[in-house]
C-alpha cells in the first residue's frame, strides 16, 4: 500500500475511535475532536496528493517525445548498427 492510503486510514482510524468514544462517553468534547481529525486528515492528503498527477504525465511526454526522436533504440547502441 502506498504511503498516502496508510496515511488515509490511520486518519480515518483515529476519527472513528474518537468518534466511538465520543458517543458512548457522551463527551461532545471527543465528538469534536473526531471532527477535527477529520478535516485535517482530508486537508493532509489533498495536499499530499496535489503534485502528483501533471508529474507522471510530464514523465510520460518526455520519454515519448524522446523515443519519437531517437527511436526505440537503447543511448548506447548507434542507430544504424
Amino acid at each position: 500500500m502506498s504511503t498516502v492510503v496508510v496515511l488515509s486510514l490511520v486518519y480515518a482510524l483515529v476519527a472513528v475511535t474518537a468518534f466511538v468514544a465520543g458517543l458512548v462517553t457522551d463527551t461532545g468534547l471527543l465528538l469534536l475532536l473526531a471532527a477535527a481529525v477529520l478535516i485535517a486528515g482530508v486537508v493532509h492528503v489533498a495536499t499530499r496528493l496535489q503534485g502528483q498527477g501533471p508529474v507522471r504525465v510530464k514523465d510520460e511526454h518526455d520519454r515519448s517525445e524522446s523515443i519519437a526522436r531517437h527511436g526505440n533504440v537503447p543511448p548506447e547502441r548507434p542507430r544504424g548498427m
